[in-house]
This record gives structure tokens, sequence and C-alpha cells, in this order.
């Protein structure tokens, strides 16, 4: 195969790949551009509070277990039944779990907690299926899953748009995962009808927990701003920060971006191929940041109506260029059974976020 044709291959695969990532981001994005126009920024931050216990929630629930069992796959690539039944079931309990947490949490209406859990639920389940996207590379199927759920919370918002709640937000936000859910099913029919050969696994939990503590503490790091502020400011000014943060976020993805599509090769390769992809991941950080911030200070400037100091944006490239300096050492820690390191990189991040 040519040099053009690899290139050509890889390009299509990481592009593949960002449909599958950033659509997601995409309906985040629309529904608070669209409940900050029909309602308003205060919804929006009162609405990040249940956010925040979602995506603390659903970080636990999946115990790290896209890097573990994409990492399992690559290494048993004939025990991927056993190694996916073992590990959805494993993690089940993390689920019921996170379903008391939400029950014994103050500050929700009995209704949001419901709807809450509907949501965490579906996102568990379709969740699943994810490591067979990637490792099969199925990202046609997931693209157009993606798109369906999109236009379909699109949608919701549209339709309840004269008596948008914290309640239909949740609502609208659990049916789309339901819905993508539903896509699946069919899609993975095959899996889903192999002989039980899995079981719930407390060894498969503790193996886990080196891939989950890193991912966990750097998610608690990058949102340990957002925390703070949910917690001492008013939620006008929550809404408006975590609308910045999630662009932010986009812009952080496309490190992952590039190299999750080959996670299943990475973790192959030697010590000084992972330095030249680790070097070529910062130059494309330190270069391309540049007008992707200014793209994130048009948007929130001239399509939300935000007005922002410039200072902000330049703290938010601050904010996004590390993850370009490490992330490819991340990946050679893990390979290495390295990863209690990592977490403990990522704990001294939040420590310092925090201070």
């Amino acid at each position: 195969m040519s040099r053009w044709l690899k290139t050509r291959k890889r390009l299509a695969l990481v592009l593949a790949h960002g449909g599958f990532i950033f659509l997601p981001q995409a309906g985040l994005v629309v529904a608070s551009m669209m409940t900050v126009k029909w309602a308003s920024v205060d919804l929006w931050g009162k609405f990040v509070y249940p956010l925040i216990v979602l995506n603390l929630g659903a970080m636990a629930i999946s115990w790290g277990h896209r890097e573990y069992v994409l990492r399992e796959f690559s290494r048993q690539p004939g025990k991927l039944d056993q190694i996916w039944q073992t590990n959805v079931l494993s993690r089940l309990p993390l689920l019921l779990i996170f379903a008391l947490i939400v029950f014994l949490l103050p500050g929700f209406t009995l209704t949001e907690k419901i709807l809450l859990l509907f949501w965490a639920a579906a996102g568990f389940s379709h969740k699943a299926f994810d490591v067979f996207i990637i490792y099969f590379q199925r990202y046609r199927l997931a693209i157009a899953a993606e798109m369906l759920t999109f236009f379909a919370m699109v949608a919701g918002v549209v339709l309840l748009r004269n008596q948008l709640d914290v309640a239909s937000l949740l609502l609208i936000f659990g049916a789309s995962a339901t819905l993508k859910l539903a896509f699946y099913l069919p899609a993975f029919r095959e899996r889903l009808r192999a002989r039980l050969v899995g079981a719930f696994d407390l060894g498969f939990l503790r193996a886990g927990l080196a891939f989950f503590l890193p991912g966990f503490l750097g998610y608690v790091q990058s949102r340990t701003d957002l925390y703070c502020l949910a917690f001492f400011l008013g939620e006008k000014e929550v809404g408006v920060y975590q609308i910045l943060l999630t662009f932010l976020a986009f812009l952080q993805s496309i490190a992952s971006l590039v190299l999750a599509p080959f996670l299943k090769n990475i973790f192959r390769l030697e010590a000084a191929a992972m330095r030249t992809l680790q070097r070529k991941l910062t130059l494309l950080g330190l270069t391309a940041l540049i007008p992707g911030t200014g793209l994130v200070y048009g948007i929130l400037t001239y399509v939300y109506g935000l007005a922002l100091p410039g200072e902000m944006f330049l703290l938010g490239y601050l904010y996004v260029l590390p993850i370009y300096f490490y992330l490819a050492n991340i990946y050679r820690l893990m390979n290495a059974d390295r990863q209690m390191q990592v977490a403990l990189i990522s704990l001294t991040g939040a420590g310092l976020n925090l201070a």
C-alpha cells in the first residue's frame, strides 16, 4: 500500500472517530444554545447541577472499561465475548450503587432523580458497545446513531421550547440516549445472542481500577473549577462558564480524536515510536489550538452573545494545551501497566487546579 493510501486511510479513520466523539458533544452545545435562546442562561446553569452528577456517575460506572477492554481485546482476540460480558456484568452493580446515591442526594425533585437515572441507565447500556465500534471500526454505524440521536434531541428541545425546565431537559437527553441504544441492539445482535461465557468478576474490577483512576482523576482535574463555581456562584455565572468549558473540551478532544482509532495498535508500539508520536501530537496542539481558540471566541461572542474578556480565551488556550504534551505518554504508561503513576499525575493536577 502506498504512503498516500495509508495516510488517506488513517485520515478517514480519524474523521470517522471524530464524528463518533464530537456529535454527542455537539448535541450538548446545540441544546445549550437553544436553551439560552428560548429560556435563559440561568436555566442552563441550573441544569449544570444534574449534569455534573450524571457525568461523575457515568465516569465511575464506566470504570475505565473502554481502554481496559480494548487492551484485553488486543491481547486476547479469541475471547471477545467473554471479556465483554464479564466487563458489563461486573460494572452493573456500580449502576445500582449510583442509583442509590442519586435518591439520597438533596436538591432534586423525585421526578428529576428518576429522569436522571433513566438517562444514566440508557447511557450505561449503549456505551457498552463502544469497544466493539472502535475495535471493529464500525464508525459508519456509530455516526448514523449519533446523527439520529442529535436530531431527536434537537426535535425534543424545539417541541418543548415553551416549557423548558430541568426535568424536560433530562427527559430529552434520556430519550435520545434510549433511541441510540435501540439503534445499536439489532446491529450487535450476534454479540447479544452469544452464549453466556462471562460472569461478575471482582478481579475484573480490580484490574480495571488502574484504568478508571487516571481517567476519573483527569476528568475531575479538568472540571474542578466548574465544581467550585457551581458551589459558590449563581446559576447564570455557572451556565456561562459551563458553555465555555464545553467548547474547550472540544479542543481537548482533538488530541484523543487523533489517537483513539489506533489504540489497539498504539498499545503495541515500541518506546521510540511512542516518543515520535508524542512529538507530533505536541506540534499539532501548539499550532491547531490557535485558530481553534479563535473560533470559540467567535461562537461565544456572536452566536451566544456572551461578552467575555479576551484574557479568558488566552487562558483557555493554555488550559487546553497540556493534554497535547502528555496524552501519548499516558498510553505508553498504561501499556507498561503503570496506570497508578498516571493516576498520581492526575491527582496532582487536580490539586493544582483547585489551588
